[in-house]
């Protein structure tokens, strides 16, 4: 009886990819109490599928495919066929955009798309409510679209090593962030807006422009901020550190 559900699953999957028809077919809740893994068990535990062919092959479900340095310009459409990925990592590819059934994953919760070529953030990725991670460290990316506010799930993310110079206010509302990372861009100041972000532990603003931050900051639960290789005088993260006394300065 599972394994004629799954067949189901994956028939309905195929169809709508192939049907081009994202906004009809919605599957995106149709197993609620499917079992998820959790973060620690996702990154110590689940196998990693290190090929099409492997993770189509598979005798059981696939939560993690990596698909690292294989010069992937677009997605083998075929991942649609694995509707139970969790984590995808796409490291060093030469991917500038993503494809709509990223969208409709329905359990996918982490994508990793660090040394590609994207330049604008693939909106389809808003589409998919369930992911809690994405990391684009090292592309090519100026600006952060203010309606990234709509990943209203999002926990982690990161844009090191970038060629970012502001940030938009719609970053200041996703307020389940925990981690952000911004380092290794042209950041010159930071909003009192990322105040707002009270859930954040782990900010890291390395390698920016910054000379101050704003007053707040002090007020915020942060377990790690760093600072290195900003023009800040060593008088100020002297006193950054007496406001901060439960939080670990990197300078």
């Amino acid at each position: 009886m599972e394994n004629l559900f799954k067949e189901m699953v994956l028939a309905l999957f195929a169809i709508s990819l192939l049907a081009g028809c994202s906004s009809e077919v919605k599957i995106t809740k149709y197993d609620p109490n499917h079992q998820l893994l959790s973060k620690e068990e996702l990154y110590l535990d689940a196998k990693s599928y290190r090929s099409m062919e492997a993770a189509l092959n598979a005798d059981e479900e696939v939560t993690k495919l990596v698909l690292i340095g294989d010069s992937l310009k677009e997605l083998p459409v075929e991942i649609a066929q694995l509707p139970y990925i969790q984590s995808l990592d796409l490291v060093n590819n030469q991917l500038s955009e993503l494809p709509e059934f990223i969208g409709r994953m329905p359990y996918l919760q982490n994508i990793y798309l660090n040394k590609n070529e994207f330049e604008k953030f693939p909106k389809v990725l808003y589409k998919n409510e369930t992911i809690e991670s994405v990391l684009f460290k090292e592309n090519y990316f100026k600006h952060i679209p203010n309606d990234i506010n709509e990943m209203k799930g999002l926990k982690h993310l990161t844009f090191t090593g970038n060629q970012i110079s502001e940030l938009p206010v719609g970053l200041f509302e996703l307020t389940e962030l925990e981690t952000l990372g911004l380092s290794d861009n042209q950041l010159v100041q930071i909003p009192d807006d990322i105040c707002r972000l009270t859930k954040l532990t782990k900010l890291n603003l390395g390698g920016n422009l910054i000379e101050t931050l704003p007053a707040c900051i002090s007020e915020m639960n942060l377990e790690s901020l760093v600072l290195s290789k900003n023009p800040m005088n060593s008088h100020y993260i002297d006193s950054l550190k007496l406001s901060m006394p439960d939080t670990k300065i990197e300078f």
